[in-house]
């Protein structure tokens, strides 16, 4: 059985923000070689002309009051995993296709369901329930279950015993889970359907598409085995004590805290792991637990870093009523080999102490209010850089290295001022390079002079910016960095390099 949720993206952002969302056209971008492209849209956006691969700008023009959000990647990881495992309650064996696809072994379990049709009802009804559009189908290969619940005009198709080919041959070829080039290819050829694609030579076809198309093609007829993978649902490592008699007194409850905390890390020690996040529970007779979150940079075990940051954190809260269990518990750990310092080199110590400043910062302001910047692609200088939180990190710095390396810029000062300062320019042609100029009351003449660079910003950005840019080496040996604004004429120092 496979089960496709198309709109996964957007679905996931509606849970927990109530009917904010609702009624909205949405479309979730992510930026791709320098450009921001639509990778998924709702109906409401859809309906007005936005759809998949189209660019911002496009998506823009077509919907001015579009509601955009940024694609995060491991968000619906975590939301599909989660509904891996409520997906047990239908198969033991459940594995999950990233981005929003899972594939279940039904064989044999559509007896506790009265039926195969009677399954998937209850599959795709359980998932409307949680706030998920879903689509799905049950065959005999998981390849065609994968082609029939994502291309077949019908929202939920159970296939006859034997008889997957005749619901395969009308679908098209990117069912088969081929790259889209690879399709775009065939297509280019005539060859559309999967009907037609098996009417080729099977030699030709794969020494010009490739052997994939065949291997894909031969897992949804069944002539190659494609055995899952099922999802296991992480181990909770945990730790806790029970304390004699129900208390409101800080000094036992520290204490208590401290002794499972230890126990915890000698836990990690043995597993050798470490955590990220890690959840401390205040269980309470009379009133309801109180859970708090512990988060750290980077993966750890050390005992003292977690007492500090825990420390911390229990200062900030107040417990709702006397407690008489005090547990410690994460959900997911990681492999965390032994690390040993150097005799002479501090760099691992400093670094060290740098994650425990920012983990204790974060833990006080909140992870998004303890921010670094991070380079992304764009032309115009003050726009070029971005305030990530701490907390997130690993895909959207890799897309911003990805797309920074496609622009093809010039030399850049280290400091930019907020704003350009305007200045006096003296020039001998009105497009030419500046030969004096004032700045800060002080007179500079122009020893030498690199330039112009030209950038400019798209229309759809607003008011367009429209600059050549001089790197200036003033007479006594300072560097500037200058443009002129081509509409008005003006000249701005933008920078100094040191």
């Amino acid at each position: 059985m496979c089960l496709y949720l198309p709109y996964l993206p957007i679905e996931r952002l509606r849970i927990g923000r109530d009917a904010a969302l609702d009624g909205l056209a949405i479309a979730v971008t992510e930026r791709y070689a320098g450009t921001v492209r639509v990778v998924r849209c709702n109906g409401e956006a859809a309906s007005g002309g936005v759809c998949h691969g189209m660019t911002l700008a496009e998506a823009k023009a077509l919907l001015p009051g579009l509601h955009l959000e940024s694609d995060d990647e491991q968000a619906n990881l975590c939301v599909l995993k989660g509904l891996a495992m409520w997906g047990q309650a239908f198969s033991p064996i459940v594995q999950v296709e990233t981005p929003d696809t899972l594939l279940l072994d039904v064989t044999g379990c559509e007896r506790l369901f009265k039926g195969e049709v009677n399954l998937l009802r209850q599959a795709l009804d359980g998932l409307d329930e949680k706030g998920f559009s879903a689509r799905g189908a049950i065959a005999d290969t998981p390849g065609a279950a994968w082609a029939i619940a994502h291309a077949h005009p019908e929202r939920a198709v159970v296939t006859n015993s034997g008889r997957d080919v005749e619901d395969l041959l009308r679908l098209s070829v990117g069912a088969l889970r081929i790259e889209q080039r690879v399709v775009a290819g065939l297509a280019a050829v005539g060859v559309e359907t999967i009907e037609t694609l098996m009417y080729l030579p099977r030699a030709s076809l794969g020494s010009r598409f490739g052997d994939t198309v065949l291997h894909r093609l031969d897992q949804a007829l069944g002539n190659v085995a494609e055995p899952l993978e099922p999802f296991r649902t992480p181990p909770v490592l945990r730790s806790h004590i029970r304390l004699g008699a129900a208390t409101h007194r800080y000094d036992i409850i520290r204490e208590a805290v401290k002794r499972v905390l230890t126990e915890f890390c000698e836990q990690l020690t043995q597993r050798v792991a470490g955590v990220t996040r890690l959840y401390v529970t205040f269980y309470c007779p009379e009133s309801s637990p109180l859970t708090l979150t512990i988060t750290v940079s980077q993966a750890t075990r050390s005992l003292k870093r977690l007492q500090r940051l825990l420390a911390a954190r229990f200062d900030q809260v107040r417990l709702p009523a006397k407690t008489d269990c005090v547990m410690i518990w994460a959900r997911e750990v990681q492999t965390l080999d032994g690390w040993q310092d150097e005799l002479f080199d501090s760099s691992a110590s400093d670094e060290l102490e740098l994650l425990e400043l920012v983990d204790r910062l974060s833990m006080r302001l909140g992870r998004r209010a303890v921010a670094r910047a991070v380079a992304v692609s764009d032309y115009q200088p003050e726009r070029a850089f971005l305030y990530v939180g701490c907390g997130e990190r690993g895909r959207r710095d890799q897309g911003n290295k990805g797309s920074r390396g496609s622009v093809a810029l010039g030399a850049r000062p280290l400091r930019l001022w907020a704003e350009p300062v305007e200045v006096q320019v003296v020039a001998l042609m009105s497009d030419g390079p500046p030969t004096v100029f004032r700045f800060k009351s002080v007179e500079h003449a122009v020893a030498s002079c690199v330039g112009p660079e030209r950038l400019e910003t798209g229309w759809w950005r607003g008011s367009s910016v429209q600059r050549d840019y001089f790197r200036v080496v003033s007479g006594s040996g300072e560097t500037f960095w200058i443009f002129r604004n081509r509409p008005t004429g003006k000249w701005f120092v933008h920078g100094v390099f040191e």
